[in-house]
């Protein structure tokens, strides 16, 4: 596959998913939905996943569904922007990577504008409602959880990339953010500040992007 092509050409390679991992399933398809789900876990589990940001349409089976599909996958699902009430954060909010004497903090976080879909979704389920925190003092929270365990800081963003563009304007301590969200194309990096943002395109693992930093 591509991805083994690459790992085997660098094997310092990260690879990461940035949210909708599920697609949307019909309502009267819900039982193929999880099917494919549960199939898209495997697959991502096999090719070697090292962390996946959860998108909104990750939450349409309800959070117990979701945290079964944690158990059976090898890699972490990240959002630090949310919480559950009583249970607290039940997903990770980072995961440290460690390359030789690199070590990589990668964080996730769903943008607060998907709350009401985030609710919808887990409420048809149960009547536990998610709880969302605040994007900038959630993430400089985070960044310095990650103090003194990390060399390279990397934020996997499920938002529009147009609103990450203006909340770098204001972050600190983060020097990659990957946004994911829509059909818009893949965007060549920029920097903002100290901090390199580029946007990747698709969903349900149709596409891959490449993003390659040198140190």
């Amino acid at each position: 596959s591509y991805i083994r092509q690459v790992r085997k050409a660098n094997p310092n390679t990260l690879v990461v998913e940035l949210g909708d991992m599920f697609g949307m399933a019909k309502s009267k398809f819900l039982v193929q939905g999880k099917l494919r789900a549960e199939a898209a876990i495997i697959a991502m589990s096999v090719i070697g996943y090292d962390a996946a940001v959860l998108g909104e349409a990750d939450f349409q089976f309800g959070a117990p569904f979701l945290l079964s599909m944690q158990k059976k996958a090898s890699f972490p699902f990240l959002v630090a922007t949310v919480t559950m009430p009583k249970a607290g954060k039940i997903f990770s909010s980072s995961v440290v990577r460690q390359f030789g004497n690199l070590r990589v903090g990668l964080i996730g976080v769903i943008d607060p504008e998907f709350k009401m879909q985030v609710r919808k979704s887990v409420e048809s389920h149960s009547r536990i409602v998610p709880l969302f925190g605040e994007l900038l003092s959630t993430i400089t929270a985070e960044v310095k959880a990650l103090e003194n365990k990390t060399d390279l800081n990397v934020v996997l963003f499920h938002m529009e990339h147009s609103k990450a563009r203006v909340l770098l304007t204001q972050l600190n301590g983060v020097d990659v953010v990957i946004t994911g969200h829509g059909l818009a194309s893949f965007t060549t990096p920029e920097k903002i500040r100290n901090t390199y943002l580029v946007r990747t395109y698709g969903y349900e693992g149709k596409t891959v992007g490449r993003l390659d930093l040198q140190f």
